[in-house]
């Protein structure tokens, strides 16, 4: 995906599945749930988020955190389901530091 910016305010995240146990870890559609966020923002805040769907773009865990930390992003929205948990705050971890 590109991205107009160098500088994104917020960057909202839909995180890849480090091992694949469902058929929503493989999506053939985008999450939902952080184009509504990133419309709001938008519509609402004047603010224009850029948006990772690592489960859509078949990412790793490693290109996720890359493209994130790329946008040098002032606040990062991540989402998941619980077994996604433990995925999810690694590539929290990582983008923080």
């Amino acid at each position: 995906m590109a991205y107009s910016k160098s500088q994104y305010d917020v960057v909202l995240i839909n995180p890849p599945a480090n091992i694949v146990r469902e058929h929503y870890d493989t999506p053939d559609y985008p999450a939902i749930g952080v184009a509504y966020i990133g419309n709001y923002l938008e519509k609402h805040g004047g603010i224009t988020p850029a948006i990772i769907d690592g489960k859509l773009g078949r990412l790793s865990v490693e290109e996720t955190v890359r493209r994130a930390v790329t946008l040098r992003p002032k606040v990062v929205g991540l989402t998941c389901m619980t077994h996604m948990i433990v995925v999810t705050a690694r590539i929290a971890e990582e983008i923080k530091r």
